[in-house]
């Protein structure tokens, strides 16, 4: 899938001006090169409109077919949360569905698109181009900050990064910055294709376990918004509880709960088993 970025030019050779929606896309991986093997192991997109209205939002885990799961500092699963997981070839409906007709957005843009690139590629899926846009193009054309890391960007826009590193608290954040950045460009974006059709993304891919394809309407999309979440039915002693069930239980329940100890009231930073560590 090749990713066409907006651009300012106002050549009537630019293309379609596009004012959404907009599909923000987000990856955790194995590691960072999918030529050597690195695979998707979580995926999230949430579509919005030109305002930031949220239209759909989806969520999930992917096994990564025997592979490690990686830096687990970084994204906090673990193999075990992944291993009852489908397999991307089983969500690539629901993840092109939700990319039909509208603008694929994501953070440093080029990391997604070889990431996806990669896994189409496993299908043998050769997808032509969609209109994209790189929220860290965005940011740094709009904003005047000391580096535009997505973390950096949401503190400056007094959001919480709780969720940091987690697919769905990644594009919850792209999505709600996205407004105030397209507002202050000096002049809209335009796209060298028009949005993707169902037979544009499509073609070959395997239904998915909630019955929809990858041309299923927007609106009926809803019916199948979460994928695969470990189940926390059991939490046990906080401390045997993995990352990701505790990041899970703390998105449930509403209330903070540190990743270091279990106990809810506080996080990482703050906990007192960590300002003990050297």
């Amino acid at each position: 899938m090749q990713f066409i970025y907006g651009s300012h030019s106002t050549s009537r050779q630019a293309g379609p001006r596009l004012d959404g929606p907009y599909a923000v896309i987000d990856f955790e991986t194995t590691g960072v090169s999918p030529k050597s093997g690195d695979r998707v192991i979580e995926v999230a997109i949430i579509r919005v409109d030109r305002d930031g209205r949220i239209l759909d939002e989806y969520s999930t885990l992917l096994n990564p077919e025997g592979r490690d799961t990686g830096p687990v500092h970084v994204h906090r699963i673990r193999n075990g949360d992944v291993c009852d997981a489908p397999r991307f070839s089983d969500a690539a409906a629901d993840i092109l569905a939700r990319l039909e007709g509208a603008v694929v957005v994501a953070h440093n843009a080029s990391f997604e698109q070889r990431f996806l690139d990669a896994e189409l590629a496993r299908l043998r899926l050769g997808l032509g181009a969609v209109p994209a846009l790189c929220s860290l193009w965005l940011a740094r054309r709009t904003l005047a900050l000391p580096n535009y890391k997505l973390q950096t960007i949401a503190l400056a826009a007094r959001l919480s990064v709780a969720d940091g590193h987690t697919a769905l608290g990644d594009v919850r954040t792209v999505a709600a910055l996205l407004p105030s950045m397209l507002n202050a460009l000096e002049a809209p974006l335009s796209y060298g294709v028009p949005v993707a059709t169902s037979n544009h993304l499509a073609r070959g891919v395997a239904q998915p376990r909630a019955g929809l394809h990858a041309g299923t309407p927007i609106g009926q999309i809803a019916a199948a918004p979460v994928g695969h979440l470990r189940a926390i039915s059991s939490p046990g002693p906080a401390p045997q509880r993995s990352n990701f069930e505790v990041r899970m239980a703390s998105k449930q329940t509403g209330t903070r709960r540190c990743s270091a100890c279990g106990q809810l009231g506080h996080y990482r930073p703050t906990c007192h088993i960590t300002r003990q560590q050297p």
